[in-house]
């Protein structure tokens, strides 16, 4: 049973009305949580900085973690070798 494309719509903005309106109190949660944390990090900039570089540290241990082995491009090929050798001076 197909739907045209007028009911398709329909439906689709229904099932996202009911969702919008099922987490709203959640939206309004993070809001509050987001418009919080913005207004700490000016009144703390020194502490928002020294989290965003903790924050990004661990996320690059991670990624070389995942990614193999921690010396160069996940992507081994012609292009991560020249890259090798333009580092190491050869």
């Amino acid at each position: 049973m197909a739907l045209s494309l007028d009911a398709a719509a329909e439906v689709f903005r229904e099932a996202m009305h009911d969702t919008v309106k099922r987490y709203s109190l959640w939206y309004l949660i993070q809001g509050v949580l987001l418009i919080a944390a913005g207004v700490l990090a000016i009144i703390y900039p020194v502490l928002s900085s020294a989290a965003v570089v903790v924050l990004l540290g661990w996320l690059i241990i991670v990624s070389k973690l995942c990614c193999g082995s921690g010396r160069g491009s996940p992507f081994p090929g012609p292009a991560a070798t020249r890259r090798r050798a333009a580092v190491l001076g050869r």
